[in-house]
């Protein structure tokens, strides 16, 4: 199992005051291939749908909606909203293209073939990200809530609060639902949050400081903003407003596990309640060690399968003495 195979896993041990919570992974990327971006783009929405990009661009009286040639950035198609509305977030569901719209109230809906405006609706507050999980909308509005909508009547579902160790996430700006997380562009950060649904959990942060380091090509506005994810190839894309190039990008580790160190003796005798964010689909070892130096005495290990949510174990604790909990990628 290579490093790697950790990207996905954050763990959170919770027992008393004594123990850390453990925070959530931090993750770098790797540069795959890089693409020619419209500079006249204020990316707002991005998704890769049938071979193409489609784009959602912001700004007063420049906002579109566009349908992107990937190898060459040259626009295929376009429609300019109304000069009113400033766009915003974008999703794609099985044959219509939602687009928020800032502060209007309006999500105005597409036809997918044609582009062609074929209804909307209309929501309180603002409009900032948007994505689909295959049966719902999500939405972001820059706090830190995640909304759930009903495509088909746009009304409200469930609505989740976003937090990592530190507390509320908040900016969550343009989404994208990658293999049952939902990842999100924080507002004026170069950091993308991986999110679970069920939970709001951040489970871990990407960090893509570097990816576009050329500031004489950047102001204040030309954020990172704009995540897309090709499903066929699993491939992941980023882009910033107004940024001159599109990232394929790979996600990788900057850590090998997550463990947390326990003082035993300074605890109750009671059970250790375990609690980590899985991923689905992947396999996972619980470890645990009553020795902290190289002589380690393994007497607890326990395989899982991820699901994609919340793992609980309870544990009975040694008596005495100190140690690690790990969870580890097998």
């Amino acid at each position: 199992m290579t490093n790697s195979c950790f990207n996905y896993l954050i763990a959170i041990m919770l027992i008393s005051s004594q123990v850390r919570v453990i925070s959530a992974e931090w993750q770098t990327f790797k540069v795959l291939q890089t693409l020619p971006h419209d500079t006249e783009a204020f990316t707002q929405g991005l998704v890769f749908h049938n071979n193409t990009f489609i784009e959602g661009t912001g700004q007063f009286g420049r906002s579109s909606l566009r349908v992107v040639e990937p190898r060459t950035g040259k626009v295929k198609k376009q429609i300019q909203l109304s000069p009113e509305f400033f766009g915003e977030g974008i999703a794609v569901t099985e044959d219509s293209i939602f687009q928020l719209t800032w502060k209007s109230g309006e999500a105005v809906v597409y036809d997918l073939d044609t582009l062609q405006p074929k209804g909307g609706f209309t929501y309180q507050g603002q409009g900032w990200g948007l994505t689909f999980d295959g049966q719902r909308l999500v939405m972001s509005d820059g706090s830190d809530s995640l909304y759930f909508r009903d495509p088909d009547s746009f009304a409200l579902i469930e609505t989740v609060k976003v937090s990592d160790d530190k507390g509320p996430v908040r900016k969550l700006n343009e989404l994208e639902w990658i293999k049952g997380e939902i990842w999100a562009n924080q507002w004026q950060t170069d950091r993308i949050a991986r999110i679970s649904p069920d939970t709001g959990v951040v489970i871990a942060w990407i960090d893509f400081s570097g990816l576009f380091d050329w500031p004489s090509l950047r102001n204040a506005d030309a954020v990172l903003n704009g995540i897309a994810y090709d499903r066929e190839r699993d491939r992941v894309f980023v882009t910033g407003k107004t940024w001159p190039f599109l990232f394929e990008v790979r996600v990788e580790t900057q850590g090998i596990s997550d463990q947390v160190h326990i003082d035993f003796s300074r605890l109750p005798a009671v059970d250790l309640r375990l609690s980590f964010q899985s991923f689905r689909g992947s396999r996972y070892r619980l470890e645990h060690w009553r020795s902290v130096d190289t002589t380690t005495e393994l007497n607890f290990s326990e395989s899982i399968t991820g699901t994609g949510h919340r793992v609980d174990r309870t544990l009975e604790l040694p008596q005495t003495g100190d140690g690690f909990f790990r969870v580890v990628g097998e």
